[in-house]
């Protein structure tokens, strides 16, 4: 597997970790810039046309689309299929907001109450997710309106999920490579960041449980939040563009590097 690391990500100090990793375990890779909210601006020393083995790129949302469409394999793993209204449909109970409502952007402050948690639907991170209030999130649209479609990846027809408040003692993500848990790590603990390899043994349990139920794609990051006790479904991310917090990074290059074997 070829790896494509978009170059603006390269002063921290965990994908520093990983392009060690990728030295010593003599992967091939190399280091790219992508022009924002561009379509096609990307930028390489190399001409990667010239590559003959698969790419898996490493960076921003933006640079997962135009992997996507210049058709590198894989390239990137944004199915849609990890938009939260999928989500909800595949895993039900099991995921923490499973009281979500979806509306356009432009109808949400018609149907919320005072105090709510927002979101895009989508798996975009068009905007940020939080709890909010209708002063503040009327704001926010305000803005968008002012703005216009021409400006912003939000418009007004943007879709957003809302739902009630919910508490959170724990966050932890997990990567997920061809049904199999490949490394993972805490990265919150209440309202405090918090990095951590360590995780629970009836959390792991209960991500493979989570696995054998439904998986969006070959590859994703499945972020999974401890509710009252209770492990429970927060979202599912796109496995090129998260965070990799305190993961074993060698264990997911390794993970990623064996998706070339199947493909053709």
């Amino acid at each position: 597997m070829y790896w494509l690391i978009q170059s603006k990500f390269t002063k921290d100090p965990k994908l520093k970790e990983l392009v060690a990793n990728l030295e010593r375990m003599e992967v091939n890779h190399s280091f790219c810039w992508v022009v924002p909210f561009s379509e096609d601006g990307l930028n390489s020393d190399i001409d990667l046309d010239s590559i003959d083995e698969p790419i898996f790129c490493y960076g921003s949302y933006t640079l997962s689309k135009i992997a996507v469409k210049k058709g590198y394999r894989p390239g990137a793993y944004i199915s849609p299929m990890i938009s939260l209204n999928n989500l909800l449909d595949h895993y039900g109970d099991e995921m923490l907001n499973n009281d979500m409502e979806f509306y356009a952007l432009k109808d949400v402050l018609d149907n919320v109450p005072d105090t709510f948690f927002a979101r895009p639907m989508e798996d975009s991170k068009s905007f940020t997710a939080e709890v909010t209030t209708k002063k503040e999130f009327g704001k926010f649209v305000k803005g968008i309106e002012n703005i216009g479609k021409k400006f912003s990846t939000v418009t007004m027809e943007t879709m957003v999920a809302v739902s009630k408040p919910k508490p959170i003692q724990r966050e932890i993500r997990f990567f997920i490579v061809d049904g199999k848990i490949s490394t993972y790590s805490s990265y919150k603990i209440g309202d405090y960041v918090n990095y951590d390899q360590f995780v629970d043994q009836y959390i792991i349990d209960y991500v493979e449980n989570i696995i054998d139920i439904w998986g969006p794609d070959r590859a994703y990051c499945l972020d999974i939040a401890i509710s009252d006790g209770q492990p429970k479904i927060l979202e599912v991310n796109s496995i090129n563009s998260s965070g990799l917090y305190a993961i074993d990074t060698q264990k997911f290059i390794q993970s990623i590097n064996e998706l070339d074997r199947v493909l053709v």
